[in-house]
């Protein structure tokens, strides 16, 4: 499968922070975007943290997705659909713990759109309403 990618990301008429945040990662056939969460504090902390927390779950198992996942995981998935949900999973809990030491990012959030590409398929996955055509 070839896979072309490119992102572009543009703050719009309304808002005066921009708070999405996406991450292409071809080595890893990693693709997210993130926006955070109009009208709560700090939605652009969030989506970058979403962003980074993602793309840093993967970067860890550095191309292997062989490696063993968590006794707590889905049967009923495949390793790598596992993969991405633990890592949003891992994002999710990231967040909500900087939520809980600032302030200033009490009550912050994102949503995420996640796709990692397989020899022959695809996995996605989205919190929130970020789609994925």
């Amino acid at each position: 499968m070839m896979i072309n990618s490119a992102g572009l990301s543009d703050i719009g008429c309304k808002r005066m922070v921009n708070q999405d945040f996406f991450c292409i990662e071809d080595r890893l056939q990693l693709y997210i975007v993130a926006d955070g969460m109009g009208g709560h504090r700090a939605g652009e902390v969030a989506a970058r943290m979403v962003v980074d927390s993602v793309r840093n779950y993967f970067v860890a198992l550095d191309g292997d997705r062989s490696h063993p996942l968590p006794n707590k995981h889905d049967k009923s998935l495949s390793r790598d659909a596992n993969h991405l949900l633990n890592a949003v999973v891992y994002a999710n809990r990231q967040v909500y713990q900087a939520s809980l030491e600032r302030p200033e990012h009490r009550g912050m959030g994102s949503t995420v759109a996640a796709l990692l590409f397989t020899a022959n398929t695809f996995v996605a996955a989205n919190v929130g309403d970020s789609s994925i055509y």
